[in-house]
């Protein structure tokens, strides 16, 4: 998560934290990432997953984005804190998913 705080404390403009959440799934048995930043007006957020577990349905269904299977994007009119407890109490209705 990256607050507006931290995103004009270091000058950082859009487009800049493009590939960030690809770090994510360089961690052995890593299987979904997410970015979520602050853009003031919305919370953006970036999902990566790899193999068969489509992050596509999870940005479509509870984060009004989409994209493809393995690389989507979604967006929250919440805070960054409301969005984040959104994410994890949506994460649980994936475990058998992710756990493959």
């Amino acid at each position: 998560m990256i607050s507006w705080e931290e995103l004009m404390q270091h000058g950082v403009k859009t487009g800049d934290t493009e590939g960030f959440v690809n770090y994510g799934l360089s961690i052995d048995g890593i299987v979904l990432s997410v970015l979520m930043y602050d853009r003031k007006e919305e919370i953006k957020l970036s999902f990566r997953s790899v193999g068969d577990f489509s992050v596509n349905e999870m940005a479509k269904k509870y984060f009004e984005g989409g994209g493809h299977k393995n690389a989507s994007g979604g967006t929250s009119l919440q805070s960054l804190e409301e969005t984040r407890r959104k994410f994890l109490d949506v994460l649980p209705l994936y475990k058998d998913k992710l756990n493959k």
